[in-house]
């Protein structure tokens, strides 16, 4: 694949509780190519990321960049944040 340009950035904010289901960021509507998050803090309980029906689970601390393909082959979620409030950023390549 080629990137030629990012979509802008948006602030996630989980509270406890909080969770995003899985999904791809890839659709017919969003044609993009790879999904980075910026975690922004660590001090929250849950709030995993999880890839391929929790077959891989990444705890991001402050500073951790997550950078993969938005398309099917890479379903992930956010788990529920069970205490504190956990921070990112998102942003897709096209």
């Amino acid at each position: 694949f080629s990137v030629n340009e990012d979509k802008g950035y948006t602030c996630l904010r989980y509270f406890p509780n909080g969770k995003y289901d899985y999904h791809t960021d890839q659709h017919r509507d969003f044609n993009r190519e790879v999904t980075i998050i910026i975690n922004l803090n660590d001090e929250y309980g849950g709030g995993d990321l999880k890839h391929c029906d929790d077959k891989f689970t990444t705890r991001l601390g402050t500073g951790d960049i997550c950078i993969f393909p938005s398309n099917f082959m890479f379903p992930h979620k956010i788990d529920t944040v069970t205490n504190g409030t956990r921070y990112s950023i998102v942003t897709w390549a096209v």
